[in-house]
C-alpha cells in the first residue's frame, strides 16, 4: 500500500514511517524544513494569533502555543467558524 505520512519526522510520524516500512508499505514522507511548533502545557491566556497554511512564528523563528490556548483556539473555531480556512494558531 502507498501511504503518505504527514509530519514524518516528528515524534509520532517517525514511528508510523518505521512501522509502515517494516510492513513493506511504499511511503511518501511529508515534513517541514522549519523548526516544529512547540506545544507544551502552560497557562490559559485566551489570546492567540490565527494563521493560514503557514506556521506562525515569533521573531526567533520558533512557533509556540500552550496546550490550554490551543484548546481555546479549537473551541473558538468550532463555535464560531471563520470564513477563511486555516491550519495554524500561535502567539
Amino acid at each position: 500500500m502507498k501511504i503518505a505520512v504527514v509530519g514524518a519526522t516528528g515524534m509520532v510520524g517517525s514511528r508510523v514511517v518505521d512501522e509502515a516500512a517494516s510492513r513493506g508499505h511504499e511511503l511518501v514522507a511529508v515534513f517541514r524544513k522549519q523548526r516544529p511548533a512547540l506545544l507544551e502545557p502552560g497557562h490559559r491566556t485566551g489570546k492567540y494569533r490565527r494563521g493560514t497554511t503557514t506556521l506562525i512564528t515569533a521573531a526567533d523563528g520558533a512557533s509556540r502555543i500552550s496546550a490550554e490556548d490551543l484548546a481555546v483556539a479549537v473551541l473558538d473555531e468550532l463555535e464560531t467558524p471563520c470564513e477563511t480556512q486555516h491550519f495554524t494558531v500561535g502567539y
